[in-house]
């Protein structure tokens, strides 16, 4: 028509209307900011040209929607330097129990506990001014002063409390244009622009501090257009065709900042003489300070650290072109189509330590050994010496390409009246994830250093480096685990100071990457490190049969296989392009600020991703299903079906470099310094001693998913519409839980296959609306049809029983859980012929399931706990709302007022404890195991809204 239509609405929410949460009242705090803040307008008509007036065959329309969110963070508390430690003076530092903790001068012979003192401590614990290093001062001052000073409260944990109130601000736009040329052509844009912004000082994804360091704004936006053309060929035959294009840029920082980078900046905050190993525009390219680490300090610790990537420049890019022709022929209706996608995607430059890694670490065997190690972290920064550093040589750049060609053909076959059939063929076809081009955002490598995987046919033993081995001061047969030096097993040099470096690679001895391959090799499939499925065909067919042909009852069914040919373009990305040697980081032991680049550098073994040649298989699921549905009367259509589907090919890994069963037992491995024969550090007892993990990838991971669903529906009539479902399900996998790690030495079909940890076993469910009847009916004039008038009542509302949890359990004697000397993971034990699982009539808070089941784990077994053999309790949830519609001036001119209330009866959530810890006796000694724990809700919610249409 030539009328135009639209709308304007306004949602809001705000902490005044809500309930305060369970926590917030048991701690007596206010009710949390929550503020929420929606405007959404809609506009549709015809195109009006200025000389020309309403277009007859050219419509548009456009929509826009804002939100607005201010929700404060939880409460951040951390133990930060006083203004007298940044001075040097550590007389009023205390342990977390209050006793002094000592200082060591690292320029004195005689000893210093921390807890005892000593000889070789600063006298009354100050450090002179003329040792403190400005470049370690300058460290402590990037952190704010205390704040908060009750002891009572915070236990000596923290002396700094804060909460990050983030705002973030979204908008949405879309506008449609629809023209037609003729009543046979017809062509529909439509654009769509999406701008999101989230500013805080958490979960920026560019800051990973975790205090309040730096307010930064993070955004992942989209802008997108599609265009369609339809086409009627004939009366009988159209033609759709279509073009999109997909931008969806991910930026941090974002064009503005609300605090200036120069905070975070060598330069500005003193660092200026700091040296590095690498660091080049490239490399870090904002020339941010160091990421800082200072695990030791009393209580909950601060920290520097930055996103891999930051600042994050990383996009990703889809072009799609597809036809679809629909051809009507007596009782069929037949259709084919073919779909081209063409994915670029780019996580920018990536590396962890790009602007360096700096530890200040006063715990440990590593800072044990430091020889200037002052038993605090702010004391080592203070006096300039770090535990260790660590620094890329290199910020490789994570992204790929890949397309997809599918194509189609089906047939709805109207067999008779009352008997259709579907069939249908899909095809697809495709190129895994590749490395982009060279130039792309500037990266440029040559052949060969831009990815790299772990390829078994590439291995060979005989080209293993050698690793420092442990040996004892001045010759000693044995010695303490922290007295240990590290010896040069080809030279026989044993080294100072260096308990840090057993088990480290030694330079200039084999082979450090050896079975790894470039991206130039050819075996690497010219860089995807995966072979091409090929085309791979899915049938689809499915029928529907009205048996009385009285349109009352229909039975339905159908199977269809849908396939993934590749991963999301993160499993490549995120895997291949970080791998060494296409990145290396070599780490610094016990050195000094002052001359950061003259420690000779140590390599450690580390975690490579290998994957399995002429492994074709794909994610393949197989969907299923029948159901019968019948009229029943009354407005009311009930239905029973049984849904499944199998999930198969899912990606798996299975670590190829396990330390071997019973390796820590064997005699043979033991530490040869050690008194007691501990066994050696499992970089020696590992098959490929220059890696930790050698994960190969696999597709051996499965689903299986069956279900019952019954539902009934009474159809909006006399003002009244209901409904209600109830799902009965089973959900069990193998190969899915632990990022799809498969066990090597067990069975995985037996170890592994078990609930999945998606599985609901009962989820009921209803919805409902009311119209009331209109109250102007009993006080018929224009104030009794605006008050009486137009009002509605609804809800929605679910119960679903809980998912599924395997127990766990920890010892307080060290290694207790290595139960066998290496091998797979090890599970706790169940008493034979003991179900922990507990009846509805005799599960209780205290007792959620049977604890006494439950027992160590003995030497020699893996444990005999299935796999998600226990539940969480179940969940409930009910959202209501009422709204009164208003006529307002011209006809079709309506004002809605609505108010929602979610979680309305304030439904608390519960978990269960099921984390034992076992004394060497097999004593118990986790009172919380078995346990409910206090209930936990997200508060009720009440948003307001109103909204005016046309």
């Amino acid at each position: 028509g030539q009328r135009y239509s639209g709308s304007l609405s306004t949602y809001i929410r705000h902490e005044a209307l809500n309930s305060n949460t369970l926590a917030n009242e048991r701690l007596g705090l206010p009710k949390p900011i929550a503020r929420y803040y929606t405007g959404v307008g809609t506009l549709g008509g015809p195109v009006a040209l200025p000389g020309v007036g309403k277009m007859k065959r050219t419509f548009f329309f456009y929509t826009r929607e804002m939100w607005d969110t201010r929700q404060a963070a939880t409460p951040n508390t951390k133990q930060m330097p006083t203004v007298a430690e940044r001075n040097g003076d550590f007389s009023q530092t205390t342990q977390t129990n209050g006793a002094p903790l000592f200082i060591k001068d690292p320029l004195l012979p005689g000893a210093c506990s921390p807890t005892a003192g000593g000889p070789g401590c600063f006298p009354n614990n100050v450090i002179p001014a003329d040792r403190i290093s400005p470049l370690g001062r300058a460290f402590l001052n990037i952190f704010p002063t205390p704040n908060f000073f009750d002891t009572s409260v915070s236990l000596r944990q923290y002396n700094y409390a804060d909460t990050d109130i983030p705002d973030v601000y979204r908008s949405l736009d879309q506008v449609t244009i629809d023209h037609n040329f003729t009543d046979n052509d017809r062509v529909s844009v439509k654009y769509r622009h999406w701008r999101p912004n989230r500013e805080s000082t958490t979960g920026t994804f560019g800051i990973n501090s975790n205090w309040n360091h730096f307010r930064s704004q993070y955004a992942q936006k989209e802008d997108a257009i599609t265009v369609n053309y339809t086409k009627s060929l004939t009366s009988k035959v159209v033609s759709e065709t279509s073009f999109g294009y997909r931008n969806t840029p991910e930026v941090a920082p974002v064009e503005t900042l609300p605090d200036p980078i120069t905070k975070l900046q060598r330069g500005p905050n003193g660092f200026g003489a700091l040296g590095s190993l690498y660091s080049t525009p490239t490399l870090n390219p904002l020339d941010l300070y160091p990421q800082l680490n200072f695990t030791g300090v009393p209580g909950m610790a601060p920290n520097v650290a930055w996103d891999a990537r930051f600042p994050i420049d990383a996009v990703d890019l889809r072009w799609s072109l597809q036809n679809n022709v629909t051809w009507t022929a007596g009782r069929h209706l037949v259709k084919s189509g073919i779909y081209y996608e063409y994915n670029i995607n780019s996580e920018g430059f990536s590396a962890t330590c790009f602007s360096g890694c700096l530890d200040f670490t006063s715990t440990g065997t590593i800072a044990a050994q430091n020889p200037y190690n002052t038993n605090h972290p702010y004391a080592n920064a203070l006096l300039g010496y770090y535990t260790t550093y660590m620094e890329s040589n290199t910020r490789p750049f994570r992204g790929g390409a890949q397309w997809n060609l599918e194509w189609f053909g089906q047939d709805s076959w109207k067999v008779r009246n009352n008997l259709t059939l579907e069939l249908g063929l899909r095809f697809a076809s495709g190129t895994p994830w590749h490395l982009l081009a060279s130039g792309w955002k500037g990266y440029n490598p040559p052949p060969g250093e831009r990815a790299a995987a772990w390829l078994a046919d590439a291995y060979d033993p005989a080209r293993n480096p050698a690793l420092y081995v442990p040996a004892c001061p001045g010759g000693a047969a044995t010695c303490a685990a922290t007295a240990r030096l590290a010896k040069n097993p080809i030279t026989g040099q044993v080294l100072p100071n260096s308990v840090a470096l057993i088990g480290q690679l030694v330079p200039g001895t084999g082979d450090f990457y050896n079975g790894v391959i470039r991206d130039n090799d050819p075996r690497s499939n010219s860089g995807t490190f995966q072979d091409n499925p090929g085309i791979r065909a899915q049938p689809r067919l499915g029928f529907s049969w009205d048996p009385t042909g009285r349109q009352q009852t229909s039975i339905r069914g159908g199977y269809g296989i849908t396939e993934q040919l590749f991963d999301a373009s993160g499993s490549y990305a995120g895997t291949f392009p970080s791998m060494v040697p296409v990145r290396l980081q070599p780490t610094l032991y016990y050195g000094s600020l002052s001359d950061l680049a003259s420690v000779p550098s140590i390599f450690s073994p580390s975690p490579v991703t290998g994957w399995t040649r002429t492994d074709t298989k794909t994610r393949r699921t197989h969907n299923f299903s029948i159901e019968v549905q019948q009229n029943v009367g009354f407005n009311t259509v009930v239905s029973a079906a049984y849904v499944a589907n199998r999930q198969r090919g899912l990606l798996t890994t299975r670590d190829r470099n396990l330390v071997p069963e019973g390796a820590r037992f064997d005699l043979r491995n033991a530490d040869p310094t050690s008194a007691t024969r501990a066994p050696l550090a499992d970089a020696f007892l590992r098959p490929i001693p220059q890696f930790t993990s050698v994960n190969e990838r696999t597709r051996e991971g499965y689903v299986n998913y069956d279900s019952l669903q019954v539902t009934a529906n009474h159809r909006l009539s006399g003002g009244l519409g209901f409904g209600t479902a109830y799902t009965l399900a089973k959900t069990m996998s193998m190969g899915v839980a632990g990022g799809g790690a498969l066990t090597v030495y067990l069975d995985p079909q037996q170890r592994l296959y078990g609930y999945d940890a998606s599985d609901r076993r009962h989820i009921l469910s209803f919805q409902g609306s009311w119209n009331l009847p209109n109250g102007s009916a009993l006080w018929n004039n224009a104030v009794g049809r605006a008050i009486l008038d137009g009002w509605q009542f609804s809800g929605v509302g679910f119960w679903r029983s809980g998912v599924p949890l395997t127990a766990t359990y920890t010892t307080t004697d060290a290694g207790g859980t290595d139960t066998m000397g290496g091998g797979d993971p090890v599970r706790i034990w169940i008493r034979d012929g003991c179900n922990p699982i507990l009846g509805r009539g005799e599960r209780s808070e205290e007792r959620w399931f049977d604890t006494s089941c439950f027992f160590r784990t003995p030497v020699g077994s893996y444990g005999n706990s299935p796999v998600n053999n226990l539940r969480q309790p179940g969940n409930t949830n009910v959202d209501l709302s009422m709204s009164k519609t208003f006529q307002v001036g011209p006809r079709g001119h309506r004002l809605q007022f609505r108010a929602d209330a979610y979680n309305a009866f304030r439904v608390t959530t519960r978990t269960v404890n099921a984390a034992a810890q076992f004394d060497p006796a097999g004593n118990q000694l986790n009172s919380d195991f078995g346990r409910l724990a206090l209930p936990t809700d997200e508060a009720r919610q009440v948003e307001l809204s109103l909204k005016y249409s046309f």
